[in-house]
């Protein structure tokens, strides 16, 4: 290539040289002009100058010269052209191979980041069948409650967020938590916390549901925290609600961050948890609530992922306002029309925007 710069380069110097040599007006010792001739001073042509000057005729501008100059100009602009292109052709040619080349690799790396992204993607979808074998089904669900029902929608494949429902004798059970993120790390550690969820219950099946959610934080600190160097080196930790209802529907409750809705009548009543993150250390203390149910009454466990959801006009969160005015509205009616009218509030609400 820098054989192709050198020919460039002396192709213009030396158009430019000569183009001063042509265009300078210098003078013609040696020639004479006649009618736009140019004549050499040699011995014929010299005596028909002087025959014509003789004449009284005026000189004029010659133009042999100038032929002779358009000529070496024009054979320097072909110089000047074939330079020109020799350094155009050579670089399209470098740079095809080099395009050849970037493509090749680009199209290696994209090969390859498809073989991880399958790698991820069916990792993921084998992570999201355990956690769904982990889980209830909605069957098992009608079977420990009745008419009850789950909405679950996960940001991505897995989730965060897990539920538990079972019975200790003749007292039903049901639990919602949130974990500190979502996707594959909060899958991580709803999985921990479902282990030592389903560990305290089967220790003891006469437990408050306080002091469940007491012996949960201190697992959780503990777990979080084994490896740690600074006591609040690691903000991780699950929110949780544990409602416990008694045979003659009495209602014993706690909640970490998390709160419980009964709804009567189309009149809506909410109990607010502590505001106590499980894991955030060892020896936390929580409250027991209690609410008498009637026939006909219903009570709502969720964590903040529905009341959080951006959409609608402005595109503002949804609220938990909107939220409670709408499961109070669904007073009476039969759980699976609740899960569709839940369902589809929560799309329409969406909208286009991301989960």
């Amino acid at each position: 290539m820098k054989y192709i710069y050198v020919f460039l380069l002396a192709s213009i110097f030396f158009a430019v040289c000569t183009s001063i040599y042509i265009y300078e007006d210098h003078g013609h010792e040696h020639e004479e002009e006649y009618k736009g001739m140019i004549y050499r001073k040699d011995d014929v042509v010299v005596d028909a100058l002087q025959s014509f000057k003789r004449d009284g005729r005026e000189k004029v501008i010659c133009y042999r010269e100038s032929h002779r100059n358009f000529y070496v100009f024009i054979l320097q602009l072909s110089f000047v052209i074939i330079a020109l292109t020799t350094y155009g052709v050579v670089t399209q040619v470098r740079l095809g191979r080099r395009l050849g080349k970037t493509n090749k690799e680009l199209a290696a790396n994209k090969k390859e980041l498809e073989e991880k992204n399958n790698n991820i993607m069916a990792s993921i979808r084998y992570a999201e069948r355990i956690q769904k074998a982990m889980m209830p089904t909605q069957k098992q669900v009608h079977e420990e409650l009745g008419d009850a029902f789950v909405f679950m929608k996960p940001k991505d494949m897995v989730s965060g967020d897990f539920f538990w429902v079972g019975h200790r004798g003749a007292n039903k059970i049901l639990v919602a938590a949130d974990c500190t993120g979502h996707g594959v790390p909060g899958a991580f550690l709803s999985s921990v916390g479902y282990h030592y969820l389903d560990e305290i219950l089967n220790a003891s099946a006469d437990l408050a549901p306080n002091l469940i959610l007491e012996r949960m934080n201190d697992k959780l600190s503990a777990f979080l925290r084994r490896n740690s160097t600074q006591e609040n080196e690691y903000e991780d930790g699950m929110e949780m609600t544990i409602a416990i209802v008694t045979p003659d529907l009495e209602v014993h409750f706690a909640g970490a961050k998390q709160q419980i809705v009964f709804v009567a009548s189309g009149q809506l009543t909410e109990y607010k948890g502590d505001r106590i993150t499980l894991g955030s250390g060892v020896g936390q203390a929580f409250s027991v609530g209690h609410h008498k149910l009637q026939a006909g009454d219903s009570l709502y466990l969720f964590s903040d992922g529905y009341q959080d959801q951006f959409g609608g006009p402005g595109t503002k969160k949804y609220s938990k306002a909107k939220l409670k005015a709408l499961l109070a509205s669904q007073a009476g009616r039969p759980a699976q029309e609740q899960m569709a009218e839940v369902a589809g509030a929560f799309k329409a609400w969406k909208g286009s925007e991301p989960q």
